[in-house]
């Protein structure tokens, strides 16, 4: 089981097209959902301004979308992360063979993409446009 979990760490990437949808109908369930979302990241202690201070490269980027739902998937990490309103960044590490220092660096970004990736956010986890990783060495003709 761990070592599957190795692997899905280099599952999803980001994707350079943006997903934009009709939002009339939904607006008031996308600004419903934002607020709760930015009352849970004040919750779980992420600033918003660190969020855009410090911000980790795009391969960092799409390892820690990957193990956001690496954590929304396993139900003891989940468990953890919703009653202690943190991430436990040791037994992540260990789990799933990350730098614990890349951990602790970027644990607001890993807590905020763990909370929008979470089933409550529907709406707005739609707007993460992401995929399966392509190979690096393929190139499109």
């Amino acid at each position: 089981m761990a070592s599957r979990r190795i692997l899905e760490k280099n599952k999803y990437q980001f994707l350079e097209k943006i997903r934009l949808s009709p939002m009339d109908e939904e607006s008031q369930d996308y600004s419903a959902e934002i607020d709760n979302y930015l009352k849970d990241l004040k919750t779980y202690k992420v600033p918003l301004m660190g969020l855009s201070k410090d911000v980790p490269s795009k391969e960092d980027r799409n390892l820690f979308l990957n193990l956001a739902l690496i954590i929304n998937d396993d139900e003891k990490l989940k468990e953890q992360f919703t009653t202690q309103k943190k991430l436990p960044l040791k037994i992540i590490s260990k789990r799933l063979e990350v730098p614990l220092f890349k951990l602790e660096v970027y644990e607001n970004y890993l807590c905020a993409y763990t909370l929008l990736l979470d089933k409550k956010y529907p709406l707005l986890s739609k707007t993460l446009t992401y995929g399966p990783r392509v190979k690096e060495h393929l190139t499109e003709v």
